[in-house]
């Protein structure tokens, strides 16, 4: 569901006036009507006016479950749809702040800081890279193939030039292949021409941030051109651990090597860049993230200052859209390339290593040092066709993932304790991987009865260095019922390939497992969609039956006792998600619920996944001011078989966006407060990791200033 959008009655029914008050043709009526408004001062920007929407029966569309266009209300399965105004009026300046409001989503950070998002009881349990989740940008996978899901290489995926968000939560792999085993989460960027001109926005707040962005949009001789830049930069936060793993490793063997009680290094640097060129349905796409920063507490779960993150994502994308064979093609190309930079220390300075020979004392401690990369590089093409009331879309892709440079050094290895005198290469460490997909796919819908809607599709994964190939199968059904009542049931198998970490390396502490199967995710779900006043409410009932999900064999964060990835025990989820949003008068509010249950062998709980999971708030709008609170609420979290530590306690956290709109001619003005109320919390570390869990960030604020010209 989404938001409605964010213009006053008195906007809607001037723009309409203008609209319908000319005989100029549709489109170049909107064109003026937005440049007249603008220039009286009535909007902010173009986001603010889409007189398509206006004009048209509201009715909200979604391309996520389908890979076309079909009503929201009719979807076959649970969507959850932003648009430029909703994500404008929440606040969300990250991927991370917007998903803490959809139902069934569990939002955490890992060991090194990065995003960890987990749906319904799915979640990646090896590397904690969101492996299960697909983010695509613009149609392009973000996942990327050494760790397998996008969050290792982007800590941070800004929202800044997004103007649509679409989540499909529930498998994706009938029609986006490996890694959609538990959700597809599409951005897409502003539409060319929505933005003419520039916009500037600075700010700072909290821990000596500093933020600042441009976007540009404009049309040169016939070819639309839009850009972003984004620099966000701050320092260390100030957050102290009071013990870490190796604090443990202390206790154990009467050591004293741990350097808790300490400041956590979680500094943060991001630059991005985006152009965008289009015309006549040719689009060129160029997107480069860099970011770098403290790691936390590194690989082995363990504080230290000279933990640093260097990381690099490049995408390159031609694309082409348009009317082909009597209907509608997309063909769409794309060069990826990641890199995932790491110094880690294993063991601070002073560490004692015994050897048959007497112990040898190592001043600089135990430091590794790790530039994991990858490219990827593929195309596909899609293709639909309407006959009559029915649907079709069939689709075909070409991948080749495999790792470009890969380095691993270190002072030690790690392995067998030989000692280098500067950085050294680590033969062995790091393996050279590549992997070639053949794929396609179907989805039809049909539609026997003016109140029905069958949906069935497959598609077919052929990976170079899995035996068989994968067949990931998805059929639905939606019933159309009176008083706008919709009725929903469908059935999907969602795979994940293993990454190359997974299988083939040698990191600290965690060996890859060989040759290891795929994920996979059996998904049940039944759901109904009513309306309430101006409210649209959603009920989804589901179940999850994961099979060879991959996981550590052990609870050990120790590079002297290493432990390997292996298939894990199968597990169930079960649960029910509840959805409203919508306007009550100026206002919008919305409100996420998730009861769940999440059991692996002998019925046990399955560790770190709450049983509860919502969200409440509101976007109030008193004349040119915005005001979103947002409360955020995590039940609490099971600890694993063996793990005496008590459980993950549950915690409220409340957010709050200030906004104006048009305020002034060309300017606005934002006031971000996150955590308002300074709630001390912890996220969930595994048995073995850091004792007390990682600790989150008490109250933070951020200014922003918006200029137009």
């Amino acid at each position: 569901m989404t938001q409605p959008p964010s213009l006053s009655i008195a906007a809607r029914l001037l723009a309409l006036g203008l609209a319908l008050g000319a005989g100029a043709p549709a489109h170049a009526q909107q064109q003026v009507s937005a440049k007249e408004l603008q220039k009286a001062g009535f909007f902010s920007d173009f986001d603010e006016l889409d007189l398509d929407a206006l004009l048209a029966a509201d009715v909200v569309e979604a391309r996520i479950a389908t890979g076309f266009a079909v009503p929201l209300a009719e979807a076959p399965g649970a969507i959850t749809v932003f648009d430029s105004g909703a994500i404008r009026d929440l606040g969300a300046r990250t991927l991370r702040e917007l998903l803490a409001t959809v139902p069934g989503f569990d939002v955490i950070l890992g060991a090194l800081g990065q995003d960890q998002f987990g749906l319904r009881g799915v979640r990646d349990r090896s590397f904690a890279s969101s492996s299960g989740v697909l983010i695509l940008y613009n149609g392009v996978p973000l996942n990327e193939p050494v760790f397998g899901g996008a969050t290792h290489v982007n800590l941070d995926i800004p929202l800044g030039n997004v103007g649509r968000v679409e989540v499909l939560r529930g498998p994706g792999a009938a029609l986006y292949g490996p890694h959609a085993l538990a959700a597809v989460i599409r951005l897409e960027t502003r539409e060319q021409g929505e933005l003419r001109g520039l916009r500037l926005t600075a700010g700072g707040g909290s821990f000596e941030r500093k933020t600042a962005s441009l976007e540009m949009g404009s049309r040169i001789k016939g070819i639309d051109v839009a850009g972003y830049l984004l620099y966000d930069d701050h320092e260390n936060s100030g957050l102290v651990a009071a013990r870490d793993a190796q604090t443990t490793r202390d206790a154990l063997e009467n050591t004293l090597f741990s350097r808790a009680p300490g400041e956590i290094a979680d500094d943060r640097k991001n630059f991005t860049t985006f152009y965008r060129l289009g015309r006549d349905g040719f689009t060129l796409d160029w997107l480069v993230v860099q970011e770098e920063g403290g790691g936390r507490f590194g690989e082995i779960q363990a504080l230290s200052p000279q933990n640093r993150l260097t990381n690099r994502q490049m995408v390159l994308s031609p694309a082409w859209a348009g009317p082909f064979a009597g209907g509608d093609a997309t063909v769409r190309a794309s060069f990826v390339k990641a890199r995932f930079g790491e110094l880690a220390e294993l063991y601070p300075p002073g560490f004692e290593l015994p050897r048959p020979d007497g112990k040898v004392i190592l001043p600089s401690g135990i430091l590794f040092q790790s530039s994991l990369q990858s490219r990827s590089l593929g195309v596909e093409a899609t293709w639909t066709r309407a006959f009559g009331s029915h649907r079709l879309l069939l689709g075909g892709a070409w991948r080749d993932d495999r790792t470009d440079d890969l380095a691993a050094n270190g002072n030690v290895d790690f392995r067998d304790f030989t000692l280098y005198d500067a950085l050294e290469p680590l033969p062995g460490v790091v393996r050279d991987r590549e992997r070639r997909t053949a794929s396609a796919w179907g989805h039809v819908l049909l539609q026997p009865h003016s109140a029905l809607r069958l949906h069935a599709g497959a598609r077919l994964d052929d990976a170079s260095d899995v035996a068989d190939a994968l067949v990931s199968p998805r059929v639905a059904a939606v019933a159309v019922l009176p008083k706008g009542i919709t009725a929903f049931a469908a059935w999907t198998r969602g795979h994940r390939l293993p990454s190359f970490a997974e299988t083939d390396f040698e990191l600290p502490g965690l060996y890859g497992g060989g040759a290891l199967e795929p994920e996979r995710n059996d998904q049940l779900e039944a759901g109904v969609r009513f309306a309430i006043g101006g409210l649209n409410a959603e009920a989804v009932a589901w179940r999850n039956q994961v099979e060879g999900a991959l996981a550590p064999a052990a609870a050990s964060w120790d590079v002297r006792r290493p432990t390997f990835v292996a298939p894990g025990a199968d597990y169930e989820a079960s649960g029910v998600d509840f959805d409203v949003r919508g306007g009550v008068g100026d206002h919008t509010v919305f409100a996420s619920l998730t009861l769940q249950q999440v059991e692996g062998a002998a019925g046990r709980a399955l560790a770190d996944e709450p049983e509860l999971i919502a969200s409440v708030g509101a976007m109030l709008r008193f004349g040119r001011l915005v005001a979103t609170p947002v409360l955020v609420r995590q039940g609490a979290r099971p600890r694993a078989a063996g793990d005496v530590r008590a459980d993950t306690p549950a915690r409220t956290v409340a957010h709050l966006r200030l906004q104006t709109r048009s305020l002034f001619r060309r300017w606005d003005f934002s006031l971000l407060v996150n955590n308002l109320f300074d709630e001390e919390y912890f996220d969930p570390s595994p048995a073995g990791g850091v004792p007390d869990g990682y600790p989150r960030l008490g109250r933070a604020l951020q200014a922003h200033a918006i200029f137009r010209f």
